[in-house]
């Protein structure tokens, strides 16, 4: 099962104001060079991972697993090791792309914020493969 990331419009004017800066910036750039060839790859490169980022960011189940995808970045989680879940409010980088977020406790100590759609189906989903996550409240 695949959820999508919610995306919040904090998040669309930093996300796409950014692309729009730099396609701008680039656009306007006449000089030429290996300085100005290096700064148009950069910003090329730039371009390409916050595009990936905003199209390719989900959350997958699969095979006991829950696969979280940020452009390049991955996560596997073993559901079984999922301790708790919390709704949380934050807009500190984490693979989502909004501030209302769930907030995934695994294995020991290690945490992750994410952002899916509906937020309420995905902790349904997730507690049906594990009936020993705890559903905390702020």
């Amino acid at each position: 099962m695949k959820f999508k990331s919610r995306k919040d419009l904090l998040f669309y004017i930093i996300f796409w104001g950014s692309i729009i800066g730099i396609l701008l910036t680039e656009i306007s750039n006449n000089e030429y060079g290996l300085t100005a060839w290096l700064l148009k790859a950069l910003a090329g490169f730039l371009l390409i991972i916050l595009l990936w980022i905003w199209f390719g960011t989900c959350y997958i189940f699969k095979e006991q697993k829950l696969l979280i995808r940020y452009g390049p970045f991955r996560w596997r989680i073993l559901i079984k090791d999922i301790k708790s879940i919390r709704k949380v409010k934050s807009p500190f980088t984490s693979p989502a792309l909004a501030v209302n977020r769930l907030e995934i406790y695994y294995q020991k100590y290690e945490v992750v914020q994410i952002s899916p759609q509906d937020q309420d189906a995905f902790i349904n989903y997730l507690c049906n493969q594990n009936q020993n996550i705890k559903l905390e409240t702020l």
